[in-house]
């Protein structure tokens, strides 16, 4: 009931007051970067702060929870390093494992597109490896012999991929069995003949209405950021307090959601407590944003970037870390090196994800593909809901917004902004053969569903067996398609 509200807020009050009280940042000192999942904030950290930092002045990685472990942070600890960042929330701050000089800076995205990111994600690392689950415990091996985090042991991946892979393998079975007890040829994955049409609501995936209604995800995915910046999240060092946080919120929610059914109406008897709850986390979100060193959002990165590196005094012409090339062009060669490899990634582990075939189609099967057409699908109900889940989170990324522009302004104004430089058509990028085939192929997928081809291609083997039975006979132009009857 409402009652554990007023408990749950006072403790939260005290935590991040106390928090706050200890910071000292300081101008010049180290930068801490408070990152949200999903926010575009990989591209910060790595291709700007990081660029710019020399190797041997970067804090060691914390991305799998580093700052907590025995001797790392905290009182007594001699912090000589220049940036540090993680998934970790506020509680490194407020218990001072991170050190109270840095200046904390934070990116901001729209929540319902955060939302729909996490969703696509965690998708997308779970079927990496549904068909061999075994192999996941050697991926991780092989990641930590290069030094590098493993998505399953990153918060909050480490919770919501695995129980995606449950359910992925479960849903690939009974589409197997459906497929099978329908009669359809049971080499029908082997053909691809389409795409999935809405792969929002699609059999072989969780539906995103599914997704974000159930409790793992309003525990670890809606309100991310007012969580992560009031150090209430999913893996807070605060971990009793916050989970009692949740369990309280959760319970108004619940009941607000249940009253609401049960009127027609949206009000119930929890929304008093849930309310109170909900605008003191706008109240302290708002205010704790606002003494951050620099926040941004995550509408257009490359300026973003332009802005923080001003903010931060980073001069843009300058040799980047590496000695090779400036700041800007490192920014920009690593940004879109990023956006390739991970479209690359992501076209490669989603082409596991196969329907069979519509009744009417040719048999054969139909593909999984994310893309900001398909979004335009999703059912407004699903939208609503994602809104209001989200609703602190809708506030802070408004403030956020507003903040930033500000900021960019007052930049721009003393001239103190530089523009990023233009990357070459030409530029070569770090990736391989293999990986560019994905790009090529995921490069061909956008122009059918461009077109509105959702199905009826041919194979490699059909294409090529029926431009052997037309040889000698008179061709017809052809536009390029290829692939396409």
């Amino acid at each position: 009931g409402g009652g554990c509200a007023a408990e749950s807020l006072e403790g939260l009050r005290e935590r991040v007051a106390c928090g706050e009280a200890a910071r000292a940042p300081e101008e010049g000192g180290p930068v801490h970067f408070l990152h949200v999942p999903r926010t575009g904030g990989r591209t910060l950290f790595h291709c700007l702060l990081m660029a710019s930092t020399l190797k041997e002045r970067r804090c060691p990685s914390s991305y799998m929870g580093e700052l907590r472990e025995e001797g790392y942070g905290g009182a007594g600890f001699d912090w000589d390093c220049d940036l540090s960042g993680s998934h970790d929330d506020a509680s490194v701050l407020d218990t001072g494992l991170v050190t109270p000089k840095a200046r904390v800076v934070m990116q901001v995205r729209d929540p319902v597109a955060r939302v729909l990111s996490s969703y696509e994600f965690a998708i997308e690392v779970a079927s990496r490896s549904m068909l061999k689950p075994e192999k996941v415990a050697e991926t991780i091996e092989r990641a930590h012999n290069n030094s590098r985090a493993h998505t399953w042991e990153v918060y909050p991946w480490s919770e919501l991929v695995p129980w995606m892979q449950k359910d992925l393998r479960a849903r690939s079975r009974w589409v197997m069995a459906e497929a099978e007890a329908a009669g359809v040829p049971s080499d029908w994955k082997d053909s691809v003949r389409g795409l999935i049409e809405n792969p929002y609501n699609a059999s072989v995936v969780m539906p995103l209405d599914e997704f974000v209604r159930s409790d793992i995800v309003h525990r670890h995915v809606h309100n991310a950021a007012s969580r992560q910046l009031l150090g209430a999240a999913g893996d807070s060092i605060h971990a009793e307090e916050a989970s009692q946080f949740h369990e309280c919120y959760e319970g108004l929610r619940l009941q607000h959601e249940t009253g609401a059914r049960a009127t027609g109406e949206g009000g119930s008897s929890g929304e008093v407590g849930l309310r109170e709850m909900e605008e003191e986390m706008i109240r302290l979100a708002k205010a704790r944003l606002e003494k951050l060193y620099f926040v941004t959002t995550s509408e257009n990165i490359t300026q973003s970037a332009e802005t923080m590196a001003a903010t931060l005094g980073k001069d843009l012409s300058k040799a980047a870390a590496s000695g090779k090339v400036s700041v800007g062009n490192a920014f920009m060669f690593c940004a879109a090196n990023a956006q390739a490899k991970s479209r690359s990634k992501r076209t490669a582990s989603l082409g596991k994800l196969k329907e069979p075939a519509p009744a009417g189609h040719k048999p054969g099967s139909h593909l999984l593909r994310f893309s900001k057409g398909a979004r335009k699908l999703i059912h407004e109900e699903t939208l609503a809901y994602i809104r209001e889940a989200n609703r602190v989170d809708g506030e802070l990324y408004e403030a956020a917004k507003a903040l930033y522009a500000s900021r960019r302004a007052a930049l721009q104004k003393q001239g103190k902004t530089q523009s990023m430089p233009r990357l070459p058509k030409n530029s070569n990028l770090n990736i391989n053969d293999k990986m560019k085939k994905w790009l090529e192929k995921d490069d061909r997928l956008a122009e059918l569903e461009k077109a509105g081809k959702f199905s009826g291609w041919m194979t490699p083997q059909e294409l090529k067996a029926r431009l052997a039975d037309l040889e000698g006979r008179p061709q017809r132009p052809v536009d390029g398609s290829g692939e396409l009857r």
